[in-house]
């Protein structure tokens, strides 16, 4: 039997109560509820169902990110704990109408190092590592008067153009005409609930990040994954997800459809609200290796196979056969929190 065939998550009328799951020794393997009537409310009942494996901070959009072994739960994403100007996709590049420009227009991107040092972000492009450049990351009141119309995913804000250097060494690599490198200057967000996402009960407007598709954080598993590679001839990672948090330990894939808030860490640690599934597109088909596009459509096609629920059932019908993997979330509590690789990851019953 196909792996995809066998996988039989419970239904999402399934309640568990936290008693039943401490008598029968049960833990994160058990799915818990999430309700068309999802709460504001801080949870009081929660299940330990895995542990941080990998934090990530892409500090441009489309770009190879970084991994940290701590990061702080920021408003807009994560944050490096030693630099604040290592930040989450507050760099995007854009065309000449200020559209953002992603690997979908460049697969080259998808081997462009985004480091930042200090005040720079370095750029390095990983198959031929002479080609790099500096940056000094526009941070000044100065700059912020020279801030200019951006738009990401059909939304408007406004950004801080880096300057024509970096836009001449972008538009070569890429052979893409007059794109530049915005910065998002704002520690604030500034992007508003466009109809896509406020159709979802579950989204709210202080989960919109900076230049994210459409949330802060986007969190993957493990076992997730595994379960996807399990399918396919050649195997793909998390690379070609771009997740900002990895958890791993959980015993069934596909828990995190089910996860209504997460905490990190013990009693006082960072809550995530769910917000949406993560819908999958043709990016995904990037081999982040070689920076091209697979010629098979590798994994969406298969994941545009595996039919499942994702929880709630007015969220499943409005994701309808979209190829799901992963789940996007936005900060809920403990925001300034730095949270930790190997921290335990708990799920709320709702």
């Amino acid at each position: 039997m196909s792996l995809l065939e066998g996988i039989k998550l419970p239904a999402s009328t399934l309640a568990i109560s936290a008693g039943a799951c401490v008598a029968g020794g049960i833990v994160g393997g058990l799915i818990m509820k999430r309700t068309a009537k999802t709460t504001d409310q801080l949870p009081e009942k929660w299940i330990k169902v895995g542990e941080i494996k990998k934090l990530n901070v892409y500090p441009v959009k489309s770009m190879s990110g970084v991994s940290v072994n701590e990061a702080v739960v920021a408003r807009l994403g994560l944050q490096g704990p030693n630099n604040p100007l290592l930040r989450d996709r507050v760099f995007a590049i854009v065309n000449a109408k200020g559209v953002c420009v992603t690997q979908k227009q460049c697969p080259k991107f998808a081997k462009v190092e985004a480091k930042v040092d200090g005040d720079q972000l370095h750029l390095t492009y990983l198959l031929d590592p002479s080609i790099n450049i500096a940056v000094d990351i526009p941070t000044s009141a100065e700059d912020a008067k020279k801030e200019k119309d951006v738009t990401v995913m059909g939304e408007k804000l406004k950004a801080v153009d880096c300057g024509d250097k970096v836009a001449a060494w972008l538009t070569k690599l890429s052979e893409l005409p007059d794109i530049r490198l915005m910065y998002h200057l704002s520690e604030e967000p500034q992007r508003s609930p466009v109809k896509r996402n406020s159709r979802f009960h579950t989204y709210r407007e202080e989960h919109t990040g900076t230049f994210q598709d459409e949330t802060s954080y986007m969190l993957m598993t493990d076992e997730s994954l595994a379960a996807l590679n399990a399918e396919l001839e050649t195997p793909v990672s998390h690379a070609n997800f771009r997740p900002s948090i990895i958890v791993g330990g959980i015993p069934e894939p596909f828990s995190e459809d089910f996860w209504g808030f997460i905490r990190i860490g013990g009693e006082g640690g960072p809550v995530m609200k769910a917000s949406l599934p993560c819908q999958r597109c043709v990016m995904t088909t990037i081999d982040p290796e070689t920076a091209t596009f697979r010629t098979d459509g590798e994994p969406l096609k298969t994941l545009y196979k595996l039919k499942r629920k994702v929880g709630d059932p007015k969220v499943s019908k409005l994701v309808g056969k979209s190829a799901i993997m992963g789940a996007h979330f936005g900060g809920f509590q403990g925001v300034g929190s730095v949270i930790q690789v190997g921290q335990p990851v708990y799920a709320a019953l709702l």
